[in-house]
């Protein structure tokens, strides 16, 4: 995950591995073993930063944040709700062969970077993580284990318009 990644950085930076010391000083915290619940708080903060944009300051000299594709985001979701449920709809399936043609042959999935960079998805101000969460919130569409890639839910909607070896239906 991206918050694990973030407290295994957070370690190197300070050349500490699971079961070695925070330098001393370090916003007034010790490693496991010690001050359990300032370290955790330590912790909390660092991945609060990363992913609220960032911690400045502090015994690390700040922590970047993430770059907009999994910041919170200010855009309502049923807004981009709504625009996946036109761009898998039959009407526009029908007319739309660039995005039959993005659908994995077979089973249907498309990558959801692919529909961030859909023009209207970014007018809506729409980042990665905003579309993972009107994705699984829809009954409409399932998101892959990964979160990356998303589909049509009904298997017999999906069928009508997945192609059997890939290319434009």
């Amino acid at each position: 995950s991206h918050v694990g990644i973030l407290l295994a950085s957070h370690m190197r930076q300070h050349g500490a591995s699971a079961q070695a010391n925070v330098p001393s000083g370090c916003c007034g915290t010790q490693p496991p073993g010690g001050q359990d619940t300032a370290y955790i708080q330590h912790l909390q903060q660092v991945v609060h930063g990363f992913l609220g944009g960032g911690v400045e300051g502090g015994c690390c000299g700040g922590h970047p944040g993430v770059a907009g594709q999994y910041q919170m985001s200010q855009v309502d979701p049923r807004h981009i709700c709504d625009q996946l449920l036109f761009y898998f709809s039959d009407h526009n399936l029908a007319r739309d062969a660039y995005l039959r043609n993005c659908m994995t042959p077979n089973d249907g999935w498309v990558e959801l970077w692919t529909l961030h960079n859909f023009q209207r998805m970014r007018s809506l101000g729409a980042n990665f993580f905003a579309l993972q969460q009107a994705a699984a919130a829809s009954p409409e569409f399932e998101l892959d284990g990964s979160g990356v890639f998303l589909r049509i839910r009904d298997p017999q909607r999906r069928a009508k318009w997945v192609t059997q070896s890939g290319g434009y239906q």
